[in-house]
């Protein structure tokens, strides 16, 4: 199958609900001011949509990955309060000459923890970038204490709800035993350079320590923010104020050398993650 342009999903929406096989009554809200989207990612386009009266998030598919079927096969299995799952349609969207896959994701209210970060910062509020330290630590506990990993864990897949609590979204990269070994691409930002393409079960261990020490050190300094909010391989100098930053959380530390060492397994993440909150 060929990749799929933005600009032809557009157009088949255009035509509201003539050219889905089984979705049907769906409003595509900011519709007609220039085909807008909420954003547009390596492998789709996603829409906040109206459909019977409830609110999702549509996100239709340019490429075609037979494994994805199978992964939200098992998604849809998963019982956990942390990751919001959607209803998969395979062959759902008709464009231009082809059909591709939708997903529809309940919408909640709420930013990512990216655009949270950056408001913490712009407004010198280092209060609340602790606040969001814990929740995440929180969040990272349940994840890494369930039977699978998310496979592209990173801010811009983290919602902050209204209520001050975390969600994991796009759970195309799912890794779980259900499900057979396949490689696993993620966001290079976020992927330890040690991590073999087929990712396992530490998938998201490099991913959480940067999240976490990235929210404490801003905490800590609020003019480490300079481009995407993530203490990611910085230099040594940037390195070595950090670690004075962070010098009085022994577990903190020990996340900000796992994220320079060159074993992209953290096998003792949750005793650190649990020790991050609650020793000095």
């Amino acid at each position: 199958m060929r990749r799929i342009r933005i600009g032809e999903i557009r157009n088949s929406l255009l035509f509201d609900d003539e050219l889905f096989r089984t979705i049907r009554r769906i409003k595509i809200f900011g519709y007609g001011i220039n085909g807008a989207f909420l954003f547009a990612g390596g492998n789709s386009v996603t829409y906040k949509v109206e459909i019977d009266g409830k609110i999702y998030a549509m996100k239709c598919y340019t490429t075609l990955d037979p494994s994805r079927q199978e992964i939200h096969k098992v998604v849809s299995t998963l019982n956990t309060p942390i990751l919001i799952t959607p209803r998969y349609f395979v062959d759902e969207l008709w464009v231009k000459d082809c059909y591709t896959d939708v997903a529809l994701y309940p919408w909640i209210e709420g930013v990512t923890l990216t655009h949270a970060m950056r408001g913490a910062v712009h407004n010198k509020r280092a209060d609340r970038l602790t606040e969001l330290f814990e929740e995440f630590v929180r969040l990272a506990l349940q994840l890494h204490n369930s039977e699978w990993r998310h496979g592209d864990l990173k801010t811009d897949n983290i919602i902050v709800c209204c209520d001050g609590s975390m969600m994991l979204i796009d759970c195309d990269m799912l890794i779980h035993s259900a499900l057979p070994q396949r490689a696993v691409k993620g966001t290079p930002r976020y992927i330890h350079p040690q991590r073999p393409d087929v990712a396992d079960i530490h998938a998201d261990d490099y991913p959480t320590a940067c999240i976490a020490t990235s929210l404490a050190a801003l905490a800590a300094d609020l003019s480490l923010l300079t481009g995407e909010p993530v203490v990611s391989l910085p230099s040594e100098g940037n390195y070595n104020a950090i670690r004075q930053l962070l010098s009085h959380n022994s577990a903190l530390i020990a996340l900000l050398d796992a994220i320079h060492s060159p074993d992209y397994k953290i096998d003792n993440i949750t005793t650190l993650l649990k020790q991050c909150t609650t020793h000095p």
